[in-house]
C-alpha cells in the first residue's frame, strides 16, 4: 500500500536537528509541516518566538545599561554601579534562558516564555531610571 505524502527523509532528518540550523523566515512553515505530520516543534515555536523577541531583550539591556551608568562621576560609587549592570544583565539573560527551557518543555506557554523576559527586564530597567533620576 502507498500513502501518499509530502515529507521528505531530508524534512524528517531535518526535524530531528537543531531549530537553530533552520532559516528563520522557513520555520513558519516548517512547523506547519512539523505538527501536520504529527511530530512535536514545540522547540521550533520556541526558538522562533526566542528570535523575534530578541531585538526587544537587546533594547531591555541598553536601558539596564543606562540605569547604572547614568549617574554623576562626583557622586562615588562607579564600581559598585558597574558591578550592579553586569550582574543585572546576568541576571536577564539567566531569566531569558530559565523562561526557554520552560516553554520547550511545555511548562508555560510559548509567547509568554518568549517575550515576558524582555518585558519585565525593560519595566525594572525604567523604574531603576527613573528612580535614579528623580532622586
Amino acid at each position: 500500500m502507498r500513502l501518499e505524502t509530502d515529507l521528505t527523509p531530508t524534512a524528517l532528518r531535518d526535524s530531528f536537528g537543531a531549530p537553530a540550523t533552520i532559516p528563520i523566515w522557513e520555520l513558519p512553515a516548517f512547523i506547519t509541516a512539523l505538527e501536520r505530520a504529527g511530530f512535536a516543534a514545540l522547540p521550533h515555536r520556541m526558538w522562533l518566538q526566542m528570535e523575534l523577541a530578541t531585538p526587544w531583550t537587546l533594547m531591555a539591556m541598553v536601558l539596564v545599561g543606562a540605569a547604572f551608568t547614568m549617574g554623576h562621576i562626583r557622586s562615588g560609587g562607579q564600581g559598585l554601579m558597574v558591578l550592579g549592570a553586569l550582574l543585572a544583565g546576568f541576571g536577564v539573560f539567566f531569566l531569558r534562558d530559565f523562561a526557554q527551557v520552560l516553554g520547550e518543555n511545555g511548562q508555560i506557554p510559548v509567547v509568554l516564555a518568549a517575550w515576558n523576559p524582555p518585558a519585565v527586564a525593560t519595566l525594572l530597567a525604567l523604574a531603576l531610571l527613573l528612580h535614579l533620576e528623580e532622586g
